[in-house]
Parts: structure tokens; C-alpha cells; sequence
């Protein structure tokens, strides 16, 4: 639960609430991670182990992924949001692959992975995607990064296999849409179906994309054109059906949520359940690790720094 609203000192304006318990003490750490991830973007990397692309086939469904780096620390595995893929996460792969191994994937219907052959485009369904991924790379043991959308999906990956799943960050995860009133949700089912998609969803990802940088846009707008409208509709439905606070509450690894001012309602992660450190920034648009990446690789290396 947050309640300060303190300036950082020596860190980034755009970083501007630390969590409840001991504040002052998070802040400093996360400036000092924020200052050293900003200039870890100029030291080149020796010795790296080679990316490797590759694809698995899982529960009748093409899965793209690709796997890179090493190090002694646990590997993290990216998920990106709706209507994203895995280059979204470009920036952040790169970073921890200084030090450790970092895992890439296209979620079914996404990116270059395959559609469902049955239409299951639901949390769990997505979820066993990622953890199959996990497998096939025999990691035991992993750390979990989700945006928007890819939050849930990452959270549902943590209850299907709770011993393997070490600690979980979300970049400005979707929330509980689980609560949104039948008659919105029917309504922006509606818009997202015939002629009116295009349009209807140009305006909302664009509403989204207010702070973001141009090559955020372009990205964001090349992604949704090429993610097919079916998949779009389907997994906003699967988010509506998924409720995250059960999950939330089992789970008993490091959380860590980074949200934007307007995520912080009744319906976010971190009012779901008592004890979720929040970090706001501000000046970003929805896709807040494309818009700054220095800032959010220095929060994502200080919440590493805690997982043994």
C-alpha cells in the first residue's frame, strides 16, 4: 500500500512514491540501482552466451521464444501485454543478460507464435505457454516479469506452479477487470468487434500512449495492427474472467508492482492484498519500460538484489 508522495533524491523525477514500510530506505537503494542501470547501457558485454530463437509447440500452439545470457543469478522470463509481443522487452532482456540468463516469449495469437487451435486465450491458458517455455528450457527455478495483460498471466503462472516461480514484477499490470459492471464490459466487447475496431482501438491504445515516446507509438500501433482482432477480443475476455486476488494471496515470493498514477485504484494489485510494494512514476505512458528503460532496469535490479 503506498503513502508518501516524496521526490527521490538523486534518482529520476519521474519516480515519485516508495512503499510503506521504510520509505526513505527503499528510495536511496532504488536511486543507487537506478543511477548504475542508467550507465550499465554503456558497458559492452563480454563473453555473453549466444541468443538462441527457437520454437516449441505447446497444447496444439506454436510458441516463439528466445533465450540468452547466464550468470549466477535466476533467470527471468518476460511476458509482454495484449496486443504486444516480446520485443517489447528488448531493453530489459538485455540488461539482466549482463548477468544472468533472460527468456523472451510471443504469447499464443501474439508476436510470432501461432494461434490457439481451440480459441483458449485465458490467464491459465497463457500461463501454461510460459511455464511450458520453462520446461522446454529445463529452468527450474525463475523470476517472472509481466505487463499489463502479461501481469496476469504471470500471476497465473505463479499459482499452477508456486515451488518453481521465485518472485514476481509487474510493469503497470491490468488490475482486476474481473470487477468492471457487465454492461461496460459488454460495451467494450461491442467496440472491439466490426467496423468500429480499428478505430475504437486506435483511440484506447492511444489514450494509453499519452507521455510515450515515438518509438513506444510506433511499436504499440505496429504490434495492435498486426495482433488479429479475434485474438484481441478473446483475451480481453479471459482477462475479465481471471481474478487475481486469490493468487495474490497465496503467493509467498518477493511481489513487486510499478504503476502509474491512474493505476492506483481500488481494483490495482496492490489494493488487492496488504503487503504488495508499489512504485509510482509518472511522465510515462503504459508501456513505462519502452519509455524509460534506465529507470526501470535500475527498479527491476534492485527488486532482483532481494531474491535468493
Amino acid at each position: 500500500m503506498l503513502r508518501c508522495n516524496l521526490p527521490v533524491p538523486g534518482s529520476s523525477p519521474r519516480v515519485y512514491c516508495g512503499p510503506e514500510e521504510a520509505p526513505l530506505q527503499f528510495l536511496r537503494t532504488l536511486a543507487a540501482a537506478a543511477v548504475l542501470g542508467w550507465f550499465a547501457g554503456a558497458i559492452p558485454v563480454q563473453g555473453a552466451a549466444p541468443v538462441t530463437a527457437a520454437e516449441i509447440e505447446h497444447s496444439g500452439v506454436r510458441i516463439h521464444y528466445e533465450d540468452g545470457g547466464s550468470g549466477p543469478g535466476l533467470p527471468v522470463l518476460f511476458v509482454h501485454g495484449l496486443a504486444g509481443d516480446s520485443e517489447m522487452w528488448r531493453a530489459q532482456v538485455d540488461h539482466v543478460r549482463r548477468t544472468r540468463r533472460g527468456v523472451l516469449l510471443d504469447l499464443r495469437g501474439h508476436g510470432r507464435s501461432g494461434l490457439a487451435s481451440g480459441g483458449d486465450y485465458s490467464m491459465p491458458a497463457m500461463a501454461s505457454d510460459v511455464l511450458a517455455v520453462a520446461d522446454a528450457l529445463g529452468l527450474k527455478r525463475f523470476v517472472l516479469v509481466g505487463h499489463s495483460m502479461g501481469g496476469a498471466v504471470v500471476l497465473a503462472a505463479s499459482a499452477a506452479a508456486p515451488d518453481r516461480v521465485a518472485a514476481l514484477l509487474f510493469a503497470d499490470p491490468a488490475g482486476d477487470v474481473s470487477r468492471l459492471p457487465e454492461d461496460r464490459l459488454q460495451s467494450m466487447v461491442n467496440k472491439m468487434s466490426g467496423p468500429s475496431y480499428a478505430d475504437f482501438m486506435k483511440g484506447w491504445f492511444g489514450v494509453n500512449l499519452e507521455n510515450g515516446k515515438e518509438a513506444t507509438r510506433a511499436l504499440v500501433m505496429r504490434d495492435l495492427e498486426k495482433t488479429p482482432p479475434e485474438v484481441v477480443r478473446a483475451c480481453y475476455l479471459g482477462l475479465a474472467a481471471y481474478q487475481p486476488k486469490p493468487a495474490l494471496e497465496a503467493f509467498r515470493g518477493p511481489m513487486l508492482t510499478v504503476v502509474l498514477p491512474g493505476s492506483d485504484r481500488a481494483s490495482s494489485y496492490q489494493n488487492l492484498v496488504p503487503g504488495l510494494t508499489a512504485v509510482k512514476v509518472k511522465d510515462l505512458s503504459h508501456w513505462l519500460m519502452m519509455d524509460d528503460p534506465a529507470l526501470f532496469d535500475g527498479i527491476m535490479e534492485t527488486f532482483l538484489a532481494r531474491i535468493k
